[in-house]
């Protein structure tokens, strides 16, 4: 696996890895109050961006050609 692969791969792995930990403390009750909820579903949708940003630029690394926005 080259090193490219590698690096999307283990950084999936650790953002997947923060995901779950957040999504699992806003369904067991944990956030306060709104604040904390919206902060909380904040976190989820940075990780999940990061996500989508990280797979981007492996795309770009490997020379397959950027997705399309419809």
């Amino acid at each position: 696996m080259n090193l490219d692969l590698r690096l999307y791969h283990l950084m999936q792995e650790e953002i997947g890895n923060h995901l779950e930990k957040h999504a699992a403390e806003i369904i067991t009750g944990r956030p306060t109050d709104w604040a904390d909820y919206r902060y909380r579903v904040g976190i989820l949708k940075g990780l999940r961006d990061a996500l989508v940003i990280a797979e981007e630029a492996n795309r770009r690394a490997i020379g397959l050609e950027e997705k399309t926005e419809r």
